[in-house]
C-alpha cells in the first residue's frame, strides 16, 4: 500500500532503503560533500535533508562518519606543525648581468604548541575533562592517543622539566 499525500494522491517521494543509507554513509566516510553525495546517490539535496530531519540517528551516524574522515586528512598536519619540520626556501635574485642566482636555505620550523594542544584536545577523549591539580601526579593517558602523538608529548614534558624528581 502506498502512501496518499493530503490531496488523495500517490507519495511518490524517494525512499530511504538500507542500500541508499549504506551508500550515503559510506560517500560521507570518504569525505564528500552533501552536494557530492547526493549526485552519487542520485536523489535530491532536499531529500537527503528531509531523510536527515525524519531519521537523527541516521543524520548523526552520516556526521560522525564526516568528522572522521576530517580528522584523517587533518591529524597528520597538525601532527606535523606539533612536531615541527624543515623545509627549502628558494629565493631567485636577478644579477646585473641579466643571470639568475638561485639559493636554497634549509630552514627548520620550531614545533608549534598550539597544533599540540589542538591535537591532544581533538584526539585525547579525557582531555576536555581534565581540572587543574595542587601538586604532582604519576598517571599516564595512553588509550585513544596516536603513538607518534604520545611520544611527542612525552617529550615536550621531558624538555619542559616536568619529569624532575
Amino acid at each position: 500500500m502506498s502512501r496518499k499525500k493530503p490531496d488523495g494522491t500517490d507519495d511518490k517521494r524517494i525512499k530511504l532503503t538500507d542500500d541508499r543509507r549504506n551508500k550515503i554513509i559510506q560517500l560521507a566516510g570518504q569525505g564528500h560533500t552533501d552536494r557530492e553525495i547526493v549526485k552519487k546517490a542520485e536523489v535530491s539535496l532536499a531529500t537527503l535533508y528531509r531523510w536527515f530531519q525524519n531519521e537523527p540517528i541516521f543524520h548523526d551516524t552520516v556526521k560522525m562518519e564526516k568528522a572522521r574522515a576530517l580528522a584523517e586528512q587533518v591529524h597528520p598536519q597538525f601532527l606535523k606543525l606539533a612536531k615541527g619540520y624543515q623545509f627549502t626556501e628558494t629565493t631567485i635574485k636577478t644579477l646585473p648581468s641579466g643571470l639568475q642566482e638561485v639559493t636554497k636555505y634549509h630552514r627548520q620550523a620550531p614545533p608549534n604548541f598550539k597544533a599540540l594542544q589542538t591535537l591532544i584536545s581533538r584526539w585525547d577523549p579525557t582531555y576536555r575533562d581534565r581540572h587543574e591539580v595542587a601538586g604532582k601526579i604519576e598517571h599516564e593517558h595512553t588509550h585513544g592517543i596516536d603513538p607518534e602523538l604520545q611520544e611527542l608529548i612525552h617529550g615536550i614534558t621531558r624538555e619542559s622539566g616536568d619529569d624532575e624528581e
